[in-house]
């Protein structure tokens, strides 16, 4: 399997039956897995990398546990063996993992805080499935392949869904941060969240300090260091933006291997692009960040060309439809996957430091309820005429959507207006965010390592007063600018936010057009089905016309309907690709329209 490539183990015991397949990160040749206890009492499948394993390892040693391996897995079931299930609150790192234990008859599964790792679960009286891939589970005899309505109509409205759903049927995301324990006969005994992940602002901490600066680059630069545990080479996405630039620095005095950093560049020609696409252009800044470090620096070239030629294996890589557009992704990850196996990112930079500042600007709001209204607004994949036309699928169900955001916003334990929207993110978009670069990282046999995301960081963050996070009167991520303050260059440090996307909106309405008709137009196609010929007409000419930039609800849909094609149709992707309703477009013409563009 692409996910794992070196190693595969199975192991069968009563009605319990592991498989995993390996991706070595370290030279160990004890780290084949299912991995047994000594006495073969326990048994593991774990899926990440734990960062504090070594520290864990001294503490367990000191216990008189003695190991045969040098890995984290080993680790893990030597501490499940000496802590029992508390062992799960002490891994600092990405996971997720099952442990049977044969002499209780019992089955515990846990999945780490933010979601980092994909695990998902099919769960029915007689049987208990988790795997890292939905095509696993999808390929059982007794899982039907079919669309879980709501989470369709829930899609359409926010091109995500509630409630750790997928849009398979049956088919669900185990929880993150959350261990459950099942008897093997496929019953669940106990569930429970083992950290809290929501945002609780400390009023005791006071304004910015100079110390309260300092260990916050103190943490972030513990956390680079611990994550560059490698046996091999480094390779890091760097876009020249804070979060990105902030952990090349940070590796560079950190990690002791060689390091190369990797950026997207989209081209010259401006011709055609929505206002502000041009700025998504940052291969310049990207190449002046690594020669302030002094790092080796690639380039990756994204053109339209592109989503003719790979959105065949995106579909397969996702699983899912997807509202964030990541062929930039993807095709870092193919580059990168030619040098090395560990990369590094900066995901949970903007939702933990505060980069969402068009969000959180919703906060000054002090009615909760149209603050509430106008967050689910600005989360919403369209405006009010698009809305409106999911309204032939069922009068009632924008009503039904906007009740369960809302039953979810209310989860926040925080009577702060941040700590609610920021709960909100590190619960939703987080997983959505993590999952997604897993599985395009794992399609090319990469592990993907995100410093924000450690423990510490995130505890000493999530506490942190609100103002910390975000201060009208100051940039966005003001404490993080203010830690990476003479380690950077300034205006690197003061450049506004961009987000990591390709100028998409011009091209859907320009060399792309031909394409996103072809998909979303097609005959007995799923959009069009649902939504309407006229309605989706509407939003492709409005778009066309520049009078409003869909670029992320086109995205979403044609993600959507490719999905819906290969995994519930079996239809080819690329045949769809190539087939359009008014004939206006092939896969040979695309391509070279595509081609005269550059």
């Amino acid at each position: 399997m692409r996910r794992g490539p070196d190693e595969a183990g199975v192991k069968v015991s009563g009605s319990v039956a592991l498989g995993h397949n390996l991706l070595r990160i370290f030279p160990d040749a004890m780290s084949r897995q299912p991995m047994a206890s000594d006495d073969g009492r326990l048994s593991i499948c774990f899926n990440g990398e734990i960062y504090n394993y070594l520290e864990i390892r001294e503490q367990l040693g000191t216990a008189g546990i003695r190991f045969r391996t040098d890995t984290d897995t080993e680790v893990i079931l030597r501490a499940y063996e000496h802590f029992g299930t508390d062992f799960v609150a002490k891994l600092n790192g990405m996971f997720a993992l099952v442990i049977h234990d044969a002499a209780t008859g019992r089955v515990i599964v846990a999945r780490d805080r933010f979601g980092q790792k994909p695990l998902y679960c099919f769960m029915s009286s007689r049987l208990k499935i988790f795997s890292s891939s939905i095509s696993s589970i999808l390929a059982h005899p007794d899982v039907a392949v079919d669309v879980d309505e709501q989470s369709l109509r829930e899609y359409l409205h926010l091109l995500d869904t509630f409630d750790n759903r997928t849009l398979f049927k049956g088919v669900r995301h185990f929880p993150a941060a959350t261990l459950s324990v099942f008897s093997d006969a496929a019953v669940e005994l106990h569930a429970e969240q083992f950290v809290e992940t929501t945002f609780q602002a400390d009023p005791g901490k006071g304004a910015v300090t100079d110390k309260a600066v300092d260990l916050c680059y103190d943490l972030f630069a513990k956390s680079a260091k611990r994550q560059s545990r490698v046996g091999g080479p480094l390779a890091a996405h760097l876009s020249g933006g804070l979060d990105s630039s902030a952990i090349v620095a940070t590796l560079r005095g950190e990690a002791p291997q060689d390091l190369r950093t990797y950026c997207c560049t989209y081209g010259s020609d401006t011709s055609g692009l929505y206002p502000g696409e041009e700025e998504f252009e940052e291969a310049h800044y990207a190449a002046e960040v690594a020669a302030s470090v002094g790092v080796s620096h690639g380039t990756v070239s994204v053109s339209p060309s592109d989503y003719y030629d790979i959105f065949p294996a995106l579909v397969e890589a996702l699983e899912e439809p997807k509202g964030n557009s990541c062929v930039p992704h993807f095709l870092l990850a193919r580059e990168i996957s030619g040098s090395a196996r560990v990369f590094f990112s900066g995901e949970g930079g903007d939702e933990f430091f505060g980069g969402y500042w068009w969000k959180y600007a919703l906060s000054q709001n002090p009615v909760r309820d149209e603050r509430a209204s106008a967050y689910f607004s600005a989360l919403c994949a369209g405006d009010e005429s698009w809305l409106s036309s999911l309204g032939r699928i069922d009068p009632s169900v924008r009503s039904n959507v906007r009740n369960r955001f809302q039953a979810d916003f209310d989860r926040s334990p925080s009577a702060d207006a941040l700590d609610e929207i920021m709960s909100y993110e590190s619960r939703h978009f987080m997983q959505y965010l993590l999952v997604q670069a897993d599985k395009l990282a794992g399609y090319f046999s990469l592990e993907g390592r995100y410093p924000f995301l450690d423990n510490d960081l995130f505890e000493f963050v999530r506490t942190s007063p609100v103002g910390w996070r975000h201060d009208p009167t100051q940039p966005s991520k003001h404490l993080l600018r203010r830690a990476m303050r003479g380690r950077l260059p300034a205006h690197i440090l003061d450049r506004k936010k961009m987000g990591f996307v390709a100028p998409e909106g011009g091209w859907y309405r320009s060399v792309l057009s031909p394409l996103v008709r072809a998909v979303l137009l097609r005959q007995g196609g799923l959009v069009s089905g649902l939504i309407g010929i006229n309605a989706l007409e509407d939003v492709l000419s409005r778009h066309e016309r520049s009078e409003k930039n869909y670029r992320k609800l086109i995205w979403g849909l044609m993600s959507l309907e490719l999905w819906h094609a290969h995994f519930i149709q079996g239809s080819d992707v690329t045949e769809v690709l190539c087939a359009s309703p008014h004939n206006v477009f092939t896969l040979s013409e695309g391509k070279k329209l595509a081609g005269a563009s550059r």
